[in-house]
């Protein structure tokens, strides 16, 4: 039989296919990272498999994932191996009950601080503490929180290196926006903050509001009211006396822009992250300026109200 050329083996691959623009690791010291990304970067180090996850490692150097994105309960990826289409890969973690988050969301409010930062967008270490009466972690602790799966056949639950290549690229997108630990317990985050704006405003509209400028009545010692019976008769005469004997002047506030407290930072900063421009701080003065020149303008008014009529135009019958 002759040998025929075209129908020589062909060679195997030994390395994966290499991808234009694929994601690569941020070059970050472990102290520049938001602890989030840091605790999933230490997930890595209990793989059990060290070949794979140097291989997956290596993957990630070499810049062969495709995408990565982080959505409700699992982190999914496209990983280039050797063959023609990328691998599919699931990093799958435990989605809470919306009893959990509820209970998540009454240790938020009941912390004043705590639901200041997340209200700005900012994540403290100790949100994991409302997390624990749940059972579960907000940030996955170890392996056994998340549970890998690729289509490379490794099977459900193997730390194959794609999945390990997947782990590392999920870290920096942790990094880049760490309130995305809610959507992988199964609760975006958006969500989150507009119920907790909701709750707010509900505990203040019922039985929590206090008034911003409470009203002073100062009553003389000797004013004692009749029984309601015996003053039918004149209920709606009302007392001149009693009555400029009140002191209605409010007080200053406490505290002081209870609005702007409630309201927290604006979700659009003007001027962008990088310049965010003082809005708040700019509305507190001009508060506090409107409040001095009303009580300003009432001292001023009050001996012309005292002496008769300030318009010359009107006769007091002299």
């Amino acid at each position: 039989m002759a040998f025929d050329p075209r129908r020589r083996p062909r060679p195997q691959r030994t390395g994966p296919r290499r991808v234009v623009g694929g994601l690569r690791p941020v070059p970050l010291e472990p102290s520049d990272r938001h602890w989030v990304a840091q605790r999933w970067l230490r997930i890595l180090d209990d793989a059990p498999d060290a070949r794979a996850l140097t291989e997956g490692l290596a993957y990630a150097e070499s810049g062969q994932t495709r995408s990565v994105a982080v959505t409700a309960g699992a982190v999914r990826a496209l990983v280039q191996g050797r063959r023609p289409r990328a691998y599919a890969v699931s990093l799958a973690t435990t989605v809470l009950t919306p009893w959990a988050w509820d209970a998540i969301v009454d240790s938020i409010l009941a912390d004043t601080a705590l639901s200041a930062s997340l209200l700005a967008g900012e994540l403290p270490t100790r949100i994991e503490d409302l997390a624990a009466p749940t059972g579960a972690h907000l940030v996955a602790a170890d392996l056994a929180e998340i549970t890998p799966t690729c289509d490379c056949g490794a099977g459900p639950g193997a730390w194959c290196k794609h999945a390990v290549c997947a782990m590392r690229l999920a870290a920096d997108a942790l990094h880049e926006s760490p309130m995305s630990v809610f959507l992988l317990r199964g609760k975006d985050p958006e969500e989150l903050r507009d119920a907790l704006r909701r709750r707010r405003a509900t505990l203040g509209a019922v039985g929590g509001a206090t008034l911003v400028y409470p009203t002073r009545l100062d009553l003389p010692e000797d004013a004692v009211a009749p029984p309601l019976e015996d003053a039918l008769d004149r209920f709606w005469e009302g007392d001149p006396a009693a009555i400029d004997a009140f002191d209605t002047t409010p007080d200053p506030p406490e505290p002081t822009h209870a609005l702007l407290r409630r309201l927290g930072p604006p979700p659009a900063q003007p001027g962008g992250p990088e310049r965010p421009f003082p809005l708040v701080g700019l509305l507190a003065s001009c508060y506090d300026r409107i409040s001095e020149e009303a009580a300003a303008s009432t001292e001023a008014d009050a001996p012309r109200e005292a002496d008769g009529p300030a318009d010359p135009r009107v006769d007091d019958g002299g």
